[in-house]
């Protein structure tokens, strides 16, 4: 009977291995796949962030172009405003001294016209109207 148990130890022992060989199979078949599985799905992830990537970076090269073409239109506005300022400058004094020398004029000619109302007023004996 020692016997008998024995091998029905062994036997059950041998089927206790032979069925955890089978799950371990089972498990390790599973742990393969499943890791087939996530390669893929982190396979395709990279894919699509490299085009994200991409396209982030056209963009800021872009907004880089952008920003180029924005400063030196800026350079060109503060060119042209101080240009135009620098010739509103020169045309107000040029106006300025034309006012002066008309104002010179305009006031010899006046004194010039009072001289003569002076004169022909004492001349034809009229009264003085100032």
């Amino acid at each position: 009977m020692r016997e008998t148990r024995r091998s029905l130890y062994t036997t059950a022992t041998m089927a206790e291995a032979t069925l955890l060989d089978q799950i371990r199979k089972v498990i390790r078949e599973e742990v393969e796949a499943e890791g087939k599985k996530l390669a893929r799905e982190q396979s395709t992830t990279r894919v699509m962030l490299e085009g994200r990537l991409i396209k982030l970076d056209d963009r800021m090269k872009d907004l880089e172009i952008s920003d180029s073409r924005i400063e030196k239109g800026q350079e060109t506005l503060e060119l042209k405003i101080e240009a135009v300022h620098e010739f509103n400058q020169k045309a107000h004094a040029e106006i300025m001294d034309k006012l002066a020398d008309s104002n010179e004029i305009n006031g010899k000619q006046i004194k010039d016209h009072e001289n003569r109302i002076r004169q022909l007023e004492q001349d034809h004996e009229f009264p003085h109207s100032h």
